[in-house]
C-alpha cells in the first residue's frame, strides 16, 4: 500500500494567512490584492421623491437613496454616483459618499418634460464599480390646459340654471377636474366632480341674495399640478319685488273711468308689470303692460258680482310678485222704476197717492220723486223716501201739462227716470 500525504494542515495555514490580509470591507490586502478577488459591489436603492407615483412635477428632483443598515449598510461600497446612462462613469464623477445614516438624498436638475431614467453606481475604496440601479418616471412641469367662460356679473335669479362652458386637458391625463362655489368669493366649497372630457354643464345658482358670489374650475394632472380658472364676483336674487295694490270700490259701474292705484320696488329694478283683470274672478286678461300709478281704467261694460283686478310685477332676474284686490261689483244695468199716472185732471189742494216702485240687484241708492206744472221745467222734489204710496197735496193753481217724474240712482251710479202722463 501507498504512502498517503495530508494536506489539510498546509490548506489551513494558507487561509489564515489570507485572512490576515483582508481589510474590514473584505478585500485582500497590499500585494495580495488580486484583480476578481473581492466581494461584489452592490448599489444601494432609489427611488425619487415624487408628487404622485410615477411622476415628478418639478425639473430639481429629489432623489432618494437607501443606504442605512436595513439595505446596504456602506458595506461594499464608499461612493456613488447619479447619472442619466446605465454606463460605468468616470472615477471622479463619483462625489457623493456613503453613510449609514439610513436613507440619503441627492437633488439633481433632470432638465425638460418627458420620460426619465436614472441610475445609480456605487464605487468601493479599490475602485471596483457596481452594476447600476435605476429608476424611471415621467418629468412633467406643466399645469393642465383650463378653458372657463364667464358668466358675467348678473345678476341672476336664484334657484335658476344656467349653462356653464368648460373643458380641460393633459398631455400626461388628469387626477381630478372639479367645479367650487364660494358666495364669500374666497371661501370655496365643492359643487361637484367634472367628467374629464366635458365640455360644459348646467348650474343652478343657489337661492340666496348675494353680490359676491364665485365659480372657479380646478383642474390636477397625474403629476399633480393644478391649473384653476376663477369666474367674476356675481350677484345672486332671489327675493320678489315688493307691490302693493289698492282695493277697488265694492260696486263699479259699467263703462265708467276708475283709478287704480298700486306701487312696486326692487333692489335691482322692475322689468315689467301688468294689470289684469277678470269678470268671473278667475279668469285674468290683460289691462294694460307697464303701467303708471294712478291708472284710469275704462270699465268693461259687464254684469258680474265677484271680479277681481290684479297686478304683477317681475323685477330684472325674473322674479315675480302678485297682489290681487278684493272682489267687486261690476253693474252696467240701471235699476228698475216705474210710476202709476195720476188722473188726467186732479182739483188743486186736494192730496192724491203718488204710486211708484223701483229695485236693482245691487240695490238702490236714492230715489227722488219731483213734480213740473208745465211737464218739462222748473222741477220741484216732493220726497225723497223710498216708501210708497207717497201722499201728496196738489198745488192749488190751474195747470195744463203737468207731469211727476220718479228718478232712481243705483249703488253704482246708474239711473233711471221715468214720467207719468201730463195731467191738468
Amino acid at each position: 500500500m501507498g504512502r498517503s500525504i495530508s494536506f489539510l494542515p498546509i490548506l489551513f495555514s494558507l487561509l489564515l494567512f489570507m485572512t490576515g490580509c483582508l481589510d474590514k470591507k473584505g478585500y485582500i490586502d497590499g500585494e495580495f490584492a488580486l484583480d476578481g478577488f473581492t466581494f461584489d459591489v452592490v448599489a444601494p436603492e432609489i427611488e425619487i421623491v415624487e408628487s404622485r407615483p410615477g411622476f415628478a412635477n418639478n425639473s430639481n428632483v429629489q432623489f432618494k437613496i437607501y443606504t442605512g443598515s436595513n439595505k446596504i449598510n456602506c458595506e461594499s461600497l464608499s461612493k456613488f454616483t447619479i447619472t442619466a446612462s446605465s454606463s460605468t462613469p468616470s472615477v471622479s464623477s463619483f462625489t457623493d459618499t456613503c453613510t449609514i445614516s439610513g436613507v440619503q438624498f441627492k437633488t439633481i436638475n433632470v432638465g425638460s418634460d418627458g420620460p426619465k431614467t436614472y441610475y445609480i453606481h456605487a464605487m468601493s475604496d479599490q475602485g471596483k464599480f457596481s452594476a447600476p440601479k435605476s429608476v424611471s418616471f415621467i418629468l412633467d412641469t406643466t399645469a393642465p390646459t383650463v378653458n372657463f367662460t364667464d358668466i358675467g356679473a348678473g345678476p341672476f335669479r336664484g334657484g335658476s340654471s344656467i349653462s356653464l362652458v368648460y373643458n380641460a386637458s393633459d398631455l400626461n391625463g388628469l387626477e381630478s377636474f372639479v367645479l367650487d362655489f364660494a358666495q364669500d368669493g374666497f371661501s370655496y366649497v365643492n359643487d361637484r366632480s367634472i367628467s374629464f372630457s366635458a365640455t360644459g354643464g348646467t348650474y343652478t345658482f343657489p337661492t340666496t341674495d348675494i353680490t359676491t358670489n364665485r365659480l372657479r374650475v380646478v383642474a390636477v394632472d397625474s403629476a399633480g399640478n393644478t391649473s384653476t380658472v376663477i369666474s367674476s364676483l356675481f350677484e345672486t336674487d332671489s327675493t320678489p319685488p315688493t307691490i302693493s295694490l289698492n282695493n277697488l270700490p265694492s260696486i263699479i259701474q259699467g263703462s265708467s273711468a276708475v283709478g287704480v292705484t298700486f306701487s312696486s320696488s326692487d333692489l335691482n329694478g322692475i322689468a315689467s308689470s301688468s294689470l289684469l283683470y277678470a269678470a268671473d274672478g278667475s279668469n285674468f286678461s290683460s289691462v294694460v303692460s307697464n303701467p303708471s300709478s294712478i291708472y284710469s281704467w275704462t270699465v268693461p261694460s259687464d254684469n258680474v258680482q265677484s271680479a277681481l283686478m290684479r297686478y304683477v310685477a317681475t323685477d330684472a332676474v325674473g322674479n315675480t310678485s302678485t297682489a290681487t284686490s278684493a272682489p267687486f261689483i261690476v253693474d252696467s244695468t240701471p235699476p228698475n222704476a216705474s210710476i202709476t199716472n195720476l188722473p188726467a185732471v186732479v182739483k188743486g189742494g186736494s192730496s192724491q197717492n203718488v204710486t211708484f216702485s223701483n229695485s236693482d240687484l245691487n240695490g238702490v241708492a236714492s230715489i227722488n220723486v219731483e213734480y213740473s206744472a208745465d211737464g218739462s221745467t222748473g222741477w220741484t222734489s216732493l220726497t225723497t223716501t223710498n216708501t210708497s204710496p207717497y201722499s201728496w197735496t196738489i198745488p192749488i193753481t190751474d195747470t195744463t201739462g203737468s207731469r211727476l217724474r220718479l228718478t232712481v240712482t243705483d249703488n253704482a251710479g246708474l239711473v233711471s227716470q221715468v214720467l207719468t202722463a201730463p195731467f191738468n
